[in-house]
């Protein structure tokens, strides 16, 4: 499963990058049919530490988002938070596939 990041406004440690393909892994432990995940960090212009991280999900017939924003510059936390907004989403996903059957 290809892990997309898109830095906008910014540029990424590599520790950061590490951090955010291997929170991004954890997924497949939920639902094993993702077929592409995408990030992206958008920091604003006029507030350096203010960022928003989207982490967009793709499974077979469904679009799955989660959002986290940071003002304190702490951008694993936006980060985490995101991808915990959109594991529930996944998780919500797979329960109703597992309930139609």
């Amino acid at each position: 499963m290809p892990v997309r990041i898109d830095a906008k406004g910014s540029k990424l440690s590599d520790s950061t990058k590490d951090h955010i393909e291997d929170s991004c892994t954890k997924l497949n432990n939920f639902f094993d049919k993702i077929t592409d995940i995408e990030v992206i960090l958008d920091t604003q212009e006029k507030h350096k530490h203010a960022t928003t991280v989207e982490v967009v999900i793709r499974v077979p017939n469904q679009r799955l988002a989660g959002k986290g924003e940071t003002v304190d510059g702490n951008l694993f936390k936006a980060i985490d938070e995101a991808i915990a907004k959109a594991e529930t989403q996944l998780k919500k996903h797979h329960d109703k596939l597992l309930d139609h059957r």
